[in-house]
């Protein structure tokens, strides 16, 4: 399965108790389903970072936004992470691409 947002496709949305590290770079997407029961495929983005690579798995539960991430969801169980791959992309590239998508959106916890 995969999301769009903007023109970027992300991998997932996997929960955030059950997904895969990755080990090269990438703009990260968490995620909350607003009503799981009327619309269970539709997401609601909380929160847009990037990073070289995600090799722990305890990166996302020891994220200094996790807190926020947690609160706007009501639970860790309503938590999904998407993944967009940037592979050979520098720093400052995936630091433009996260910056259009946050302008974009204006996910809460960036903020």
């Amino acid at each position: 399965m995969n999301i769009k947002w903007m023109d970027k496709i992300f991998d997932g949305p996997f929960t955030i108790r059950y997904w895969e590290p990755q080990k090269s770079p990438v703009i990260y997407s968490i995620m909350i389903k607003p009503d799981p029961k009327k619309a269970p495929t539709s997401f609601r983005i909380l929160y847009f970072g990037r990073t070289s690579e995600i090799s722990d798995t305890h990166f996302l539960q020891s994220h200094k936004k996790f807190d926020c991430w947690v609160n706007a969801a009501g639970s860790k169980d309503n938590l999904f992470v998407g993944f967009h791959p940037m592979p050979d992309s520098s720093s400052k590239e995936r630091e433009k691409v996260t910056s259009e998508l946050i302008d974009r959106y204006k996910p809460i916890c960036n903020f």
